[in-house]
């Protein structure tokens, strides 16, 4: 019987990957059938709720779901037994990037999956280990899932809607589309808290140049191009 991780190392092997973060820039971007026309679709946390409003701009595919499954996530109620019922029509992989550190609410997230049977995957401690020691931080939901997709034998990784909590270089205060949270939260407020984002980025810089695979949208190129992440706080 081959393990899980067989079974995922199989899923991904030869595939175009293409990971969709939240970011509001994203709207009105009608990049929908670009994004869908990937063998696979990796989205992050709650990208799964996509109305049909947003679908010509975000797409509607949800392969893989690459999620730090937090306390936060549990108790807003984001992801429940109905939910996970729903995502198990279409989601193929459910990936926890952080178990290390939210094991009571991944405790929670296997007992919902019960006789539901998401195949549900931790990533790989060594990785989470390596950022720490690497950011001096708790590493984002992004940096992770890249990191762990680029482990498999992927054709390519296209990477769009993701900016490192960066809305300066978007010219915007939210965050986050609309519908991806209850609450669209705006920069001077503490979503990225913890993070690393300029250490982040400077990794993900140097893996660019190294991995022919990975591929970003114009937003994410102008953000490595300043080298930094510009982020007002209180």
């Amino acid at each position: 019987m081959k393990s899980r991780e067989q079974k995922y190392r199989n899923f991904l092997k030869g595939k175009r990957v293409i990971l969709v973060g939240p970011s509001c820039h994203l709207k009105n971007s009608k990049q929908g059938e670009f994004i869908d026309s990937y063998d696979i679709v990796v989205r992050m946390n709650l990208g799964y709720r996509i109305l049909p409003n947003l679908i010509v701009d975000m797409g509607k595919k949800v392969d893989i779901l690459y999620t730090t499954v937090g306390n936060f996530y549990i108790k807003n109620k984001y992801f429940t037994r109905d939910i996970m019922k729903e995502l198990s029509f279409f989601l193929k992989w459910m990936c926890v990037t952080s178990c290390p550190v939210h094991r009571i609410s991944f405790g929670k997230l296997q007992k919902m999956n019960k006789k539901i049977n998401i195949p549900i995957r931790n990533i790989h401690k060594k990785d989470y280990k390596k950022l720490i020691k690497k950011t001096i931080r708790k590493p984002t939901c992004g940096m992770v899932s890249i990191i762990d997709l680029l482990r498999y034998d992927i054709s390519e990784l296209y990477i769009t809607g993701l900016t490192f909590y960066d809305t300066k270089v978007i010219d915007k205060r939210v965050i986050y589309y609309s519908t991806y949270r209850n609450d669209n939260m705006k920069y001077s407020k503490r979503p990225f808290h913890g993070h690393n984002l300029n250490g982040e980025i400077k990794i993900f810089k140097k893996m660019k140049k190294t991995d022919k695979r990975i591929k970003c949208d114009d937003i994410l190129v102008k953000i490595m191009d300043q080298n930094k992440v510009s982020i007002k706080r209180k």
